[in-house]
């Protein structure tokens, strides 16, 4: 159990990091989409698994205070699982030592980042009760510890059965022929001294068929070295226990999981034998091979959400024509380059520029013609820039360029090689050799202003003293100009 329900709650975490993605303004996602119901399937299965277990699952945050408990913890505390939230051990009304011991041990596991089994008893309500609980430290992406997941298992009955070893073989053999599990002796040659009623149920045999036999026969072949070695390792050293999980073969040949918690008593007089408490968890190894294929699908799932949130945000700052930056991109990154330039007290230029005529382009050749002229001249901006510059689709026939580091002078250079390198393309078009020719305006940060607005605003009334100039020229912002 502590394995799936470890992989449900790191499922549970991921799929609500993809309902905040899921939420997040401009992803072009909406509640009731195809991945959100498939998530909310996913999460009634995985939370249907967590809260009828008889286990109980708590998270502790680094603060050891409770961030997750799931309902069957209200077997053991009088007090609802929701209403432990945020309080610590000694805040629920633990008896203080427990609730101290409680703390050293998760501290431990934060401080080795290893998982810890615990051991403890509870009181409630005249009722005392055995409980084991294996502590997992959680990790994040940095490998530190950010919180811990608990899971605790009620042994009562199996400390019992072994108390009643100790006492007398009468009183084993009640609790034992009483118990749910199935229990087996083995003699510290491997063969079967004993077995309970209840494990016809499981291998299928009579007890009495086994008795004599060896105690591994019933193990599925591909099991057997493992087991067969765990077995040898609990018989050669004296009280040690151990829990296995392996496959066994039925009477009538079926294959089923089986879980095996072994502990050697062969130093006890009146035992001597080692005790195996098994149990069939083959449906728990089916719901975890489920869990593992929910988790495949789902890390599928979350790959192509961030796939697509990469695409819509690519699409939303880009001009769908010439895959250059849009005015929205321009917006958000000017500003930070000036910042930037202001700290590191370097120039910033604009070089806004405009194809010359391009209404008369489209009205005489069509659409499809000044379209391949925005297109060819992008890949042209493209071809001349360095890998800071920042290049857009300002307005339809419109372009601009910024370029961190460079001064005016530099600007006004690059405006005057990307001139005269438009002015020589031509385009095929109905058997004519077609071409355009730009006008350019140039202003840079901090010569002509200090803010992005004010040098892109320059820029442009410098371009347009190109277009009054004849066009086809570079022009850069002179403030007596006006």
């Amino acid at each position: 159990m502590s394995k799936s329900v470890k992989a449900a709650l790191q499922l549970f975490e991921k799929e609500r990091i993809v309902r905040v993605r899921i939420a997040e303004p401009g992803s072009g996602l909406t509640a009731g989409s195809g991945v959100e119901k498939d998530l909310d399937r996913t999460e009634i299965d995985f939370r249907s698994l967590i809260e009828n277990a008889q286990d109980v699952v708590v998270r502790y945050d680094l603060s050891l205070r409770f961030v997750y408990a799931s309902p069957s913890i209200e077997q053991y505390m009088d007090v609802k699982s929701e209403e432990l939230v945020g309080k610590t051990h000694r805040e629920t009304g633990l008896p203080k030592a427990l609730s101290s011991f409680f703390d050293r041990s998760l501290r431990q596991v934060i401080a080795s980042g290893k998982p810890l089994d615990i051991e403890y008893t509870l009181k409630r309500r005249g009722i005392q009760r055995f409980l084991e609980s294996r502590a997992y430290p959680e990790f994040d992406e940095n490998g530190n510890v950010k919180s811990i997941v608990a899971i605790t298992r009620n042994v009562t009955e199996q400390k019992r059965a072994e108390q009643g070893l100790h006492e007398s073989d009468e009183r084993f053999r009640t609790l034992i022929e009483h118990s749910a599990d199935a229990l087996s002796l083995i003699d510290a040659h491997g063969a079967v001294v004993y077995e309970s009623p209840s494990a016809r149920k499981l291998t299928g045999y009579y007890p009495e068929e086994r008795m004599g036999r060896s105690g591994l026969e019933l193990i599925y072949p591909d099991d057997l070295p493992f087991v067969k070695n765990t077995l040898a390792e609990v018989i050669a050293s004296k009280g040690i226990t151990k829990e296995v999980q392996f496959r066994s073969v039925r009477k009538d040949g079926t294959v089923w999981w089986t879980e095996a918690t072994a502990v050697n008593l062969l130093h006890l007089p009146n035992v001597q034998a080692v005790v195996i408490n098994y149990r069939d968890i083959t449906h728990r190894k089916k719901a975890e091979q489920a869990l593992k294929t929910a988790n495949r699908q789902l890390n599928a799932r979350l790959a192509q959400i961030e796939q697509l949130q990469s695409e819509l945000r690519e699409q939303a700052l880009r001009d769908p024509l010439t895959r250059l930056f849009n005015r929205r991109y321009l917006s958000e990154t000017m500003e930070r380059e000036l910042k930037l330039a202001k700290r590191e007290k370097k120039p910033v230029s604009v070089i806004v520029m405009d194809i010359d005529r391009f209404k008369k382009i489209n009205d005489k050749h069509g659409h499809c013609v000044g379209d391949k002229f925005l297109t060819e001249i992008s890949k042209l901006l493209q071809s001349h820039a360095r890998g800071s510059d920042i290049i857009c689709r300002y307005g339809g026939e419109e372009f601009l360029i910024v370029m961190p580091g460079a001064n005016a002078r530099a600007a006004r250079k690059r405006a005057e090689q990307l001139r005269a390198q438009c002015e020589a393309m031509r385009i095929s078009h109905n058997g004519k050799d077609l071409k355009v020719t730009l006008s350019f305006g140039v202003a840079a940060y901090p010569a002509h202003g200090t803010e992005g607005e004010e040098i892109v605003i320059k820029a442009d009334k410098a371009l347009y003293r190109s277009k009054r100039s004849g066009r086809n020229c570079v022009t850069v912002w002179e403030e007596n100009k006006g």
